[in-house]
């Protein structure tokens, strides 16, 4: 290795690819690439290669040594004898393929492609056996490198991309390093290739293999990896890593969004007609959850391209919340009330969904003013971050019951926090005025009703808020309705925050800490 890393040459770098075949696919039936047809007349040289992996496979330490020097300093040493060095290009530049590549000889381009086959042979292999997230990451330390030895081969550049998105997605088994490295090597493969000169548009086959790709392992991984403190990181960091790749080509990606919140939509229409235990299970699930919010994070991201997507996607989480209003889903029905807040936020577009939260201040239920069922026989109540829904044994007890009031009047301070500053809030606050006030009427529980009392005097600051804010402007005519709103905005100041905003912002930085805590407790 130290040879062939002072002087690379086509003869030592081919040498180091046979010893890894027979390495790491000693007694798996295949061979990889046909390296060179003169093989079988070089008998000497093939005995030395495999007395060489004989002595590698009873060494662990040598082992992964070659493992490294395979994956992260080979590609380099390539690209370097074939004289190939390109940076990635940033969006708008034009990637000549045939210039960088054209000038290769038959052996150089062999080689390319050798590695390119034996690389992505041994990364299939090595996720196929389920291996650790570091031994992973060995692979993926040289990844802009790898990513353009596969360049010119349609068949490993796809192979390279679909393992790397099955990397990223599979946030329970992966760890964020091994995530972001294998991200960065898809969006250097699509970067490329999508921005070649030659083409009057953006090559998306390989865009659309990806994204698909990602989804679908994301999907499954989904219905496995849950949603626990341990994961919630890496579930972000593999959404954040979709919604970026999205971004490289959002045209596809729109028609691709269309398609994927199409088949949620009808799923959940196929549960609603046939209603059953197990169809509602099926919907209040991590995976139905988790496919909602990535294409909820899209949208808030890239919402001017992926606007026509907003109205299918409240739809869609109006529906879900509306298949079951059984107190113990109230965890699920909270999640998905803040994905549609976040829509409501971003995109400054208002979504009423403040009604789905109030089903348990129902009088028809009874459920919070009801007499507990249950003692609490143990401290396990799953926090709503991490849980989907609450057991038999909690759903009836005091503390959940707690719970409940206190997340639905933060819930409602958020999502109102959102809407605070419209010229309409003295009026759109009304129904839920008049609910919560018959509640705190008709209460026996002494701090149910000071909660509550506390939410409704928030409200009523903010109602007097906005009052003032009208009283300052001059154009009053609604003649022109949407000049008389976008002068409302003017009468508040960058750094203004509104009684409602001021209380969103100590919720979420109570909760920040919270769950950061939370976070690392269950880490160490």
């Amino acid at each position: 290795m130290d040879k062939t890393r002072a002087g690379p040459t086509y003869a030592n770098l081919t040498r180091v690819i046979k010893i890894v075949k027979q390495v790491f696919f000693a007694g798996s039936g295949a061979s990889g690439e046909n390296d060179d047809g003169e093989e079988k007349k070089q008998e000497a040289k093939k005995d030395k290669t495999q007395a060489i992996a004989s002595i590698l496979l009873s060494n662990a330490g040598e082992y992964k040594r070659l493992l490294e020097f395979f994956c992260q300093e080979v590609p380099k040493l390539i690209l370097k004898l074939c004289s190939v060095a390109e940076k990635v290009p940033k969006e708008g530049q034009t990637f000549d393929l045939k210039k960088i590549y054209g000038h290769l000889s038959s052996k150089q381009q062999l080689l390319l492609k050798t590695y390119s086959a034996n690389f992505n042979k041994l990364l299939s292999q090595t996720l196929e056996e389920g291996a650790d997230s570091s031994f992973i990451s060995e692979f993926l330390v040289s990844g802009p490198a790898v990513a353009q030895c596969c360049l010119p081969y349609g068949l490993y550049r796809k192979k390279l991309a679909g393992n790397c998105a099955k990397i990223c997605a599979q946030y329970s088994k992966m760890s964020e390093g091994a995530q972001m490295l294998s991200q960065q090597i898809v969006r250097a493969l699509l970067m490329w290739f999508m921005q070649q000169v030659g083409s009057t548009k953006k090559d998306s086959t390989l865009f659309e293999f990806t994204i698909k790709r990602f989804y679908n392992d994301f999907t499954l991984e989904s219905k496995s990896g849950g949603g626990g403190f341990q994961v919630q990181d890496r579930i972000r960091v593999a959404q954040n890593c979709f919604v970026d790749l999205l971004g490289l080509d959002l045209p596809t990606g729109y028609q691709m969004g269309f398609l994927y919140i199409r088949q949620l939509c009808l799923h959940l229409r196929g549960i609603r007609n046939n209603l059953t235990k197990d169809g509602v299970k099926n919907i209040y699930s991590w995976q139905f959850y988790n496919c909602i919010k990535l294409w909820v994070l899209a949208v808030t991201e890239h919402q001017s391209e992926l606007s026509l997507l907003i109205h299918p996607l409240v739809q869609l989480g109006i529906g879900a919340v509306r298949l079951s209003n059984n107190p113990k889903y109230f965890p699920f029905h909270v999640k998905i009330v803040q994905l549609l807040t976040l829509i409501n936020e971003k995109t400054k577009q208002f979504v009423p969904i403040a009604q789905y939260l109030l089903y348990p201040f129902d009088p028809a239920t009874d459920f919070l003013n009801g007499k507990p069922k249950q003692l609490l026989q143990d401290k396990a109540i799953p926090d709503t971050l991490v849980s989907l829904k609450y057991a038999k044994k909690h759903a009836e007890t005091a503390d959940v019951k707690d719970r409940v009031i206190r997340e639905v009047i933060e819930e409602l301070t958020i999502y109102y926090a959102a809407n605070s500053r419209l010229i309409s809030f003295p009026e759109a606050v009304v129904p839920i005025g008049v609910v919560l006030r018959k509640f705190k009427k008709n209460t026996h529980n002494g701090n149910y009703r000071k909660i509550v009392a506390a939410f409704l005097d928030l409200l009523k600051k903010n109602e007097d808020y906005i009052i003032q804010k009208r009283t300052q402007m001059r154009e009053k005519a609604i003649k022109n309705l949407t000049a008389m709103l976008q002068s409302f905005e003017s009468y508040f100041a960058p750094d203004e925050r509104t009684p409602l905003e001021k209380e969103k912002d100590n919720i979420i930085k109570r909760r920040s800490e919270y769950y950061k805590n939370k976070i690392q407790a269950v880490s160490k």
